[in-house]
Formats: structure tokens, sequence, C-alpha cells
């Protein structure tokens, strides 16, 4: 999931904030679980590009008649790039390990992200931490390894892959914060859509999947729903952050784990085991305890 750019001139309106936060998650959450399924049956790089080539054009159709040309124009275009290139490799690691991992183990590691932000914002922003935030990070990488259980017998390699996503997302969410109130929210979403639209549609051309199994028809409406799901989420997301404070809404981002471990359950028949659980409760705390209080310090 992204933190948009975002510019919010509207009154406060909290309740509405946390309640398109909470829906926005939601739709993320049922994105994932289709994914999952497809992942399991075709090749992940066909599933990684139809999330972001029916998003870039669900967009073109929304917004370039009146935009035209200005949806690409960026006056940063190189950190814009640069983010879509970053968000692209956080998507391909999650859906490549939502082919081998249940969904609610995979999408806990990666709200791993917060901790992240807190370690590259020193070197990307200038930003430097408290010893409470030190703390909640050290405590969130304890609750992922609860999580993926690196001892365990059935730990395989796989499992480092949502790691490997909360690391890009928060270099994505740095660079968002370097370009904030530069670039107009639907720039900043619709750039990244088109630089993971030529990368995944260069993975397609390098490695083919078209030798996949025949498309059944209701599988080729999830194809299109994932990229539908991405566009409303992100607007539902942008909406969010408009209708109140980023520290009041932020928290319930984590509700989405409640979302893809009950799909995670009634669609795959995978529930967390209590150290997993017990590791999720941690990433979750950390995570909300990073984001609030950085937020209070002026970060």
């Amino acid at each position: 999931m992204n933190q948009p750019t975002h510019h919010r001139t509207a009154p406060d309106r909290p309740l509405r904030g946390i309640a398109l936060m909470v829906v926005a998650v939601t739709v993320f959450g049922v994105m994932d679980t289709s994914a999952k399924f497809l992942a399991q049956i075709y090749p992940p790089q066909l599933v990684i590009w139809a999330r972001y080539a029916l998003q870039m054009v669900l967009m073109i159709l929304i917004f370039g008649p009146r935009m035209r040309l200005s949806l690409i124009r960026s006056g940063t275009p190189r950190l814009q790039i640069l983010r879509g290139l970053f968000l692209t490799i956080a998507s391909a690691c999650y859906f490549i390990a939502l082919s081998f991992m249940p969904i609610a183990e995979a999408a806990a590691v990666t709200y791993s992200a917060p901790l992240f932000l807190v370690l590259i914002a020193i070197p990307m922003l200038g930003e430097r931490a408290d010893r409470a935030s030190w703390i909640a990070v050290i405590a969130g990488f304890v609750g992922i390894l609860f999580i993926i259980q690196p001892g365990a017998a059935a730990f395989t390699l796989a499992a480092l892959l949502p790691l490997a996503t909360g690391l890009c997302n928060a270099i994505y969410h740095g660079l968002t914060r370097k370009i904030s109130g530069i670039d107009a929210t639907i720039v900043s979403l619709f750039i990244p859509t088109v630089v993971g639209t030529l990368l995944t549609s260069t993975a397609l051309l390098v490695e083919p999947a078209w030798q996949a199994p025949l498309l059944v028809w209701w599988h080729g409406v999830l194809f299109v729903s994932i990229g539908i799901m991405a566009s409303v989420a992100h607007f539902l997301l942008i909406k969010s952050f408009d209708a109140a404070p980023a520290p009041v809404v932020a928290p319930f981002v984590y509700t989405q784990l409640l979302t893809v471990t009950l799909l995670g359950w009634l669609v795959f028949g995978q529930f967390p085991d209590g150290w997993a659980l017990l590791g999720m409760a941690i990433v979750v705390a950390s995570g909300v305890f990073v984001a609030t209080h950085q937020r209070r310090r002026g970060n």
C-alpha cells in the first residue's frame, strides 16, 4: 500500500478520514487476495503487469481528457521515475511472495516500511530519530522474526521478499516526502504507474508468460479488478488524508491486516499461528508508535 502526496485545505473531518482509510485498505486487502489467487495459477509477472497496466489505462480514461499532458508534467521527473522504480520492485517482491506465503504473514512483514523509514531518513532526509523510535524499530524487527520464523522447518527464502517490499516502500515514501508540494497528487500517482507498466511490460518480453493456462472468463474479471481496485484504493487514500491529519488516520492503515487475515482463512484456509499473531501485534504496535511519534516531533 502507498501513502500518496497530498494537500489538505478543507477543515478536519476525522471520522470521515478514518472511514475512508478503512475502506481504502479493505479494498487493498481484497486486491491482494485476488492477486494471490491468480499468482497460484498464472505467472506472477503477468499478475504484476495487470496491476499496473490496467491502473494506467483507467487513469488515462478518467484524467486524460481533462489533464492531457499535465498528467506527466513534473517538476521532479527523475525523483518521480525513481519512485516508480522502487514501487514496482516493492509490488513485484510482494506479489511473488504471495505465491509462496500465507497472505496475512506476507502483508504483516510489508508493514516494516515505517521501521525502515526511520533508518533511511538519516541519509535521505537528514532526519534523526530519538531513543523511543529506535526502541520501537528494534521491537518491530523482533516481531518480524516471530512472523517469518527463520529457524522453523517451514521457513523459505521467499519469506524475505515482503521484507524487501517494506524496504522499497520505505524508500518510495521517503522520496514522496522529498517531492511533497511540488507535483499534483494525480501526477505523483500516474507517473509511477507508467513506470511500473513499462518495467513489467519489459519483464514480460524478456520472460514471456503467455504459456500460462487458458484464461477462464472470471479469472479475466479478477485481472481487470486488480487494476480497478488499485485505482479506487489510492483515490480513497488521498481523500482520507485530505479529510483529516495524517496522525489521526495513519494508524488505521493496519486494519488491512484484519481483512487479509480473514480472507486468507476463508479463501485459502490459512490462519497465522500463535507466534505469527504475536509478531503481527508487535509490528503493528511498533509501526503505529513510529508513525505517530515521529509526526508529533515534527518530522
